[in-house]
């Protein structure tokens, strides 16, 4: 162990740290808390509908065994995390970073499942959003319409998450899944 490495208790007293002092670190992967809420909302020829979902009560050990620690000497597989400078280092010896220790050879002491590893994977989403503008019946009427609606629809367009390096929702340690699709559409809504 060198200073900059994830430090751990010795749970069995025997002065070693080995698997033998790994226990329950608690949390679910699974959501204890499920929810979503939206509404509808009309003034005059406007209209506005949105619905938001999240999860709450719910964590994750992120990381694996094989290629998350950036610069862990393990493998050249993996992604490279936009926050990879938040690490200990001699120049930055704070205890208040999200890496630990880079090194050259593989660093079991760092990898290991731990409560460091533990991450608050909460979120609440804005799934979709619908902006609306329905043109007034004495404009419709002159082109034989019954009715002309334009809009604009979002969906899934911010999450707000504890939790930076990815979309919460996925299902992954590590982060190597494609997110889901941020989607912007215009449209024009004709009844004749």
């Amino acid at each position: 162990m060198r200073p900059g490495d994830i430090k751990y208790v010795d749970m069995n007293g025997d002065g070693v740290i080995s698997d033998a002092d790994e226990g329950f670190i608690g949390g679910t992967v699974d959501p204890r808390i499920v929810y979503g809420f939206g509404g509808n909302v009309s003034y005059k020829n406007w209209d506005l509908n949105f619905f938001f979902q999240g999860t709450g009560d719910t964590h994750r050990l992120i990381g694996n065994t094989t290629y998350f620690i950036p610069g862990s000497g393990q493998t050249l597989q993996g992604n490279v995390y936009a926050n990879y400078n938040d690490r200990w280092t001699e120049q930055n010896p704070s205890q208040n970073v999200f890496w630990p220790r880079l090194s050259e050879e593989p660093n079991r002491q760092n990898y290991r499942n731990s409560t460091w590893w533990k991450k608050d994977m909460r979120f609440m989403r804005l799934k979709t959003l619908e902006l609306g503008y329905t043109l007034p019946k004495a404009v419709t009427e002159k082109i034989h319409s019954k009715s002309i609606r334009f809009y604009v629809s979002g969906n899934n367009l911010f999450c707000i998450s504890p939790f930076k390096l990815w979309d919460p929702e996925l299902n992954t340690n590590t982060g190597l899944r494609y997110p889901a699709m941020r989607t912007v559409m215009f449209g024009v809504d004709l009844n004749f």
